[in-house]
């Protein structure tokens, strides 16, 4: 019996149903381990135990995510062993020990934990950690971080507790704003981008949040690492020292800017990371970072020798003011890339493949660029793209399957060639058509003088 439309639905239907319903259970019954852009899952951790002490003494109850911190406290049975417990309350204001993973700066940092033993005086300071913000998923609320403590004004209380059942008082830790790092241009110096430049260009770093009048040190690293994403051949970029750092004091604010010029030998098209540091008294030695991308001074060339290339064959790529040393993979399309905001994605415009790869071109010391490769025998016929970096243009390449003749290869010229020659030929058909009748006209003239002169000889 044929189904109809409608009872094909109906199946559809069903089996898609049942897909999500079993997944939706996979879900619930196994959560997953947390990606490092996720927090972790802490289903209904456990329940603070009720105080017994006094509140743990902090060195800092205020400061941001990365604040040095140290907890203290006296009166405890020398030889207790303590830890200390990262808490948030629940819906109901009830404190719940935090899961050490759900501790982070970065989802990808889990922090250690913090324990001690009390000395024979009674008292412990605790080895200095970090403060860290906190966030994790609940599972039965909708996957909604059910705790968090992981923005400014946002709080976490701190708990010691002895491995003879004394408990402190929570101790309130407030977060404060992370300082800031900012590079910029004058103007949009890259395909829109501000935190972009060249060698010899006076970038402006600035920042907030910072302590007041602190001391922050200004450095530039090369981070360039070939980029799995794009070159997946393995191009290996040659990383620029790292160039003399720069010191400047924030204000009485937390703030500060300050001119930082490049060198002006900056390699481009390099991916690099400002990083200010500065350590103060009040949250010890905090770090913030900035992106950076260098762009070439001079705009790299890429060229072929020839506009055309056998299948099977060689094809020479040239170019001139690429990075010294530098080795690139040459890659092609049949046809266009992808016409991608730059960084542009390896794929070729009809989605059919990412590029292929022809070989790889390491740059001599002069920033110039040679190299042979093989047009393979199954490329399809017509243009093909050729790159070897996506910050410089493509170029493209007709593909064909046999050499060209002299007219294939002056096809241009032939129009060209015709009309000169038949401008040529004209001009010599007017000078034979004016000199024949140049001729005609002397050999009149003579017979008419012979005439004259015989009737002149004839008169005498």
């Amino acid at each position: 019996m044929r189904l109809t439309n409608s009872s094909r639905l109906r199946g559809l239907l069903k089996v898609s149903l049942m897909i999500l319903a079993l997944i939706v259970l996979m879900v619930l019954q196994s959560p997953p381990a947390h990606a490092t852009s996720d927090p972790p899952f802490c289903n209904s951790p456990a329940v603070e135990a009720k105080p017994t002490r006094p509140p743990v003494k902090l060195n800092h109850t205020r400061g941001p995510i990365g604040t040095t911190l140290q907890a203290s406290l006296s009166g405890w049975r020398p030889g207790t062993k303590v830890s200390l417990h990262f808490d948030l309350p629940d819906q109901t204001g009830a404190l719940r020990v935090m899961p050490s993973e759900a501790r982070v700066v970065t989802y990808s940092q889990p922090a250690p934990p913090v324990n001690g033993i009390v000395a024979s005086d009674g008292s412990l300071i605790s080895p200095a950690f970090t403060a860290y913000g906190i966030s994790c998923l609940d599972a039965s609320l909708d996957l909604r971080p059910a705790y968090q403590s992981d923005y400014p004004g946002s709080k976490f209380f701190l708990v010691a507790v002895g491995d003879d059942g004394e408990v402190s008082a929570p101790e309130t830790f407030t977060l404060l704003p992370l300082p800031t790092l900012r590079a910029t241009t004058q103007s949009e110096v890259y395909h829109g981008m501000y935190n972009a430049g060249k060698g010899g260009d006076t970038i402006t770093l600035s920042g907030s949040n910072w302590e007041p009048n602190e001391s922050i040190t200004l450095t530039l690293t090369d981070t360039s690492v070939p980029d799995v994403m794009y070159d997946l051949t393995g191009a290996t970029p040659v990383r620029f020292a790292s160039p003399t750092p720069l010191s400047v004091t924030t204000n009485s604010l937390g703030i500060f800017a300050a001119p930082f010029i490049l060198p002006a030998s900056l390699p481009w098209g390099h991916q690099a990371i400002f990083t200010a540091t500065g350590t103060g008294p009040l949250f010890g030695t905090l770090s913030a970072t900035a992106e950076f991308f260098t762009v070439p001074a001079i705009t790299p060339t890429l060229a072929v020798v020839k506009p055309y290339v056998i299948l099977g064959s060689t094809l020479t790529v040239i170019g001139d003011h690429w990075n010294p040393g530098e080795t690139f993979a040459i890659g092609y399309c049949s046809g266009d890339l992808h016409n991608g905001p730059p960084p542009r994605w390896p794929f070729c415009s009809d989605g059919s493949s990412m590029q292929r790869q022809l070989g790889m071109v390491t740059v001599d010391s002069g920033g110039h660029l040679r190299q042979q490769v093989t047009i393979p025998a199954d490329a399809r016929l017509g243009i093909i793209t050729i790159e070897v970096d996506a910050g410089v243009p493509e170029i493209a390449v007709q593909v064909v399957s046999h050499a060209p003749t002299w007219l294939d290869e002056h096809a241009s010229l032939v129009p060209a060639i015709i009309a000169s020659s038949l401008a040529a030929l004209a001009a010599v058909a007017v000078g034979v058509s004016l000199r024949i009748r140049q001729r005609r006209r002397d050999r009149r003239r003579q017979r008419r003088r012979l005439a004259r002169e015989a009737l002149s000889s004839s008169g005498h």
